[in-house]
């Protein structure tokens, strides 16, 4: 009896050690695509160039600190702000296209700024809106939502943080989802 609980247990010891390798290797697949993911955001790869330039130089200019620790980014390009229900995601790209790119700027000085160093760099253009301009736009139109087939208004649907919700709402407004 004691051989037959001594070969259990050595069997099911074997196969805990067979389970830790697995779920090793499956920590060291996640972790290096983890990796690669953080590696492509820091660099902001798939970005155009100016928008990439303007971001990096972000970077290496002095950030505000907030009084709780986190780090105050003065721009945002609109496709990283934008919280998107998954079945809008595509009416949200064919809404926006490029303009997934555009930089939304806290302050209007500071993007004022980057376009001076991307001319001064000659690194590329971007564009951009001031959260401080947009808010004090009205809406530009109604989109139709009594109208037959449209489902939703995109920016009835799309989230954004408080600070750019305005500025999301200003690109978005008018854009009927059918």
């Amino acid at each position: 009896s004691f051989e037959a609980n001594k070969k259990i247990l050595n069997e099911s010891a074997a196969e805990k050690r067979a389970d830790v390798e697995k779920f090793k290797d499956q920590l060291n697949e996640v972790a290096s695509r983890l990796y690669g993911l953080e590696n492509l955001q820091n660099n902001f790869e798939g970005f155009q160039e100016g928008v990439k330039q303007v971001m990096l130089w972000q970077k290496t200019r002095s950030q505000e600190l907030m009084a709780d620790g986190s780090v105050v980014n003065h721009f945002q390009p609109v496709s990283e702000l934008v919280e998107v229900p998954a079945e809008y995601e595509v009416a949200m790209e064919a809404a926006l296209g490029s303009r997934l790119q555009m930089l939304l700027s806290s302050d209007e000085q500071i993007a004022i700024d980057a376009v001076s160093h991307l001319k001064e760099q000659k690194s590329g253009r971007s564009s951009f809106l001031s959260a401080d301009n947009s808010k004090s736009v009205s809406g530009r139109a109604t989109a139709p939502l009594a109208e037959a087939g449209v489902t939703a208004i995109l920016k009835d649907v799309v989230h954004a943080s408080e600070k750019f919700q305005s500025s999301v709402s200003y690109l978005l407004d008018g854009v009927a989802i059918v």
